[in-house]
């Protein structure tokens, strides 16, 4: 076990690639635990999703960070874009520091890796979510020069029961008003 005292080595980051995925799993398993019920994903979900990413480094990229030839801390980034920036952005999906290397800035040199990553690929801007009640993080994140604003997060599942694939015919078009609001602008669907 590596204590905070313990670290000899200067901390590495490094792009995984799809042979290190048995070595990146069992810490990707921990990141998951932290969030409960939540994250309902089995270790083979975890598994096929970690080794889809990693044979696809258009869609994004796992950044380690190794100390003592030992992974202590992970970030994902994912491609993605924004209709409302029109602009492309490189998603922050998951950042993981082992309990035990917590503020050594490990964090903070895997989000500036993923920073460099995003411009490496041309990608202007670099986003992330963060839970509104964790405040000791959101002011980490905030003393890094991010800036946060008032979003809800939601997520639904993309088939209701419904038979994957359906034709356009099916699918509901889209309203300009939110239900429920005279004057919103925000795209939803008819339900």
């Amino acid at each position: 076990m590596l204590t905070k005292n313990a670290m000899t080595s200067p901390i590495q980051i490094e792009v995984v690639h799809e042979s290190r995925l048995d070595e990146v799993l069992p810490h990707f398993r921990a990141y998951q635990r932290c969030y409960g019920d939540f994250a309902g994903a089995t270790e083979d979900q975890t598994r096929t999703f970690l080794a889809e990413l990693l044979r696809d480094p258009r869609a994004g990229v796992v950044l380690i960070a190794v100390a003592d030839s030992r992974i202590v801390g992970f970030a994902t980034a994912f491609v993605t874009v924004s209709g409302v920036l029109a602009s492309r952005m490189l998603h922050l999906g998951d950042l993981y520091v082992v309990p035990e290397q917590r503020g050594q800035k490990i964090g903070e040199r895997l989000i500036e890796a993923v920073r460099l990553e995003a411009t490496r690929r041309g990608i202007p801007r670099v986003r992330w979510l963060s839970v509104a009640s964790n405040h000791r993080l959101n002011a980490w994140y905030a003393s890094l020069g991010a800036k946060s604003y008032d979003f809800k997060l939601f997520i639904a599942e993309a088939d209701r029961g419904q038979t994957v694939g359906a034709s356009d015919a099916e699918i509901p078009p889209p309203s300009v008003d939110a239900p429920g609001s005279e004057t919103s602008s925000t795209p939803a669907l008819r339900g």
